[in-house]
């Protein structure tokens, strides 16, 4: 056991006997990290599931996306690439909720890593561009190691791709905007826009949850259908009704079957 490792192992002892549940996971979570940074992936998994449980339950969204984000690192690490996929997929929905720009760039660069794992090189170099053009314009970064897997990763599929072809991807990548960008990221095509114009101005989670209201689902039906707290389900539908100036489901469900996100009416 490092002397890291030793260190928080102490802090978990202590807040564990103070009560304060929500700091000593925390403290799990970077327990789970280094756990990840030392190759005992198995370990990582289970300690990081146990963090997303918990910020799931309390609707803690902003730990939540972390706690996804480091999850699907030791994910990958395990080989489990298509765990890696959804953990990742989640933490880029929330974080791009939150705008919290660096846990994006994280994410999509994860996904970057799991398109390459899939062997879809053109998505992998693509999600690879986007990453390099937002820490750029955002002055952030990942971390070294990150950087260096997806330089790696870039030149590997250049040389498959041939100098003509992994310019053209490229460009692509630097040149979508942001909004178009996540899209892509979460599993769009990298040309089309038009699903994203016709749901107006609501996310990729939002309309989902639209769509399930037009559906007659409850809040609880809802949070149950997509694995999150109650309070966080109402969350969602409140900021759908403000976004689209609305008063009540009924109006959203209306508005949601319009917009092809509901079921039709006969």
């Amino acid at each position: 056991m490092d002397g890291s490792t030793r260190m928080y192992d102490e802090s978990l002892a202590l807040l564990e006997r103070s009560a304060d549940r929500q700091a000593a996971v925390e403290v799990r979570n970077q327990i789970g990290m280094i756990a990840n940074e030392q190759g005992d992936f198995t370990t990582a998994v289970d300690i990081l599931r146990e963090c997303v449980a918990f910020s799931r339950s309390s609707g803690d969204l902003p730990r939540m996306g972390r706690h996804l984000e480091s999850l699907a690192n030791a994910q990958l690490g395990l080989g489990d690439i298509e765990g890696a996929a959804s953990s990742w997929t989640e933490s880029l929905a929330i974080l791009r909720e939150l705008n919290d720009r660096f846990g994006i760039i994280w994410s999509v660069g994860g996904l970057a890593l799991v398109a390459a794992a899939r062997k879809d090189d053109e998505r992998a170099l693509r999600l690879a561009a986007v990453v390099d053009r937002l820490s750029r314009e955002s002055s952030l970064s990942t971390w070294s190691f990150r950087v260096k897997e997806l330089n790696d990763m870039s030149e590997r599929i250049r040389k498959k791709l041939g100098p003509n072809k992994s310019e053209a991807v490229w460009n692509e990548g630097q040149t979508m905007n942001v909004a178009r960008a996540l899209e892509y990221a979460l599993g769009g095509s990298p040309q089309a826009e038009s699903a994203a114009a016709e749901a107006g101005p609501l996310s990729r989670r939002e309309r989902e949850v639209a769509a399930m209201v037009a559906g007659g689902l409850t809040n609880r039906e809802i949070a149950q259908r997509l694995f999150i707290a109650e309070r966080t389900a109402e969350g969602h539908v409140e900021r759908i009704r403000n976004k689209l100036g609305m008063r009540s489901r009924t109006e959203v469900a209306t508005w949601a079957v319009a917009h092809g996100l509901g079921p039709r009416q006969p």
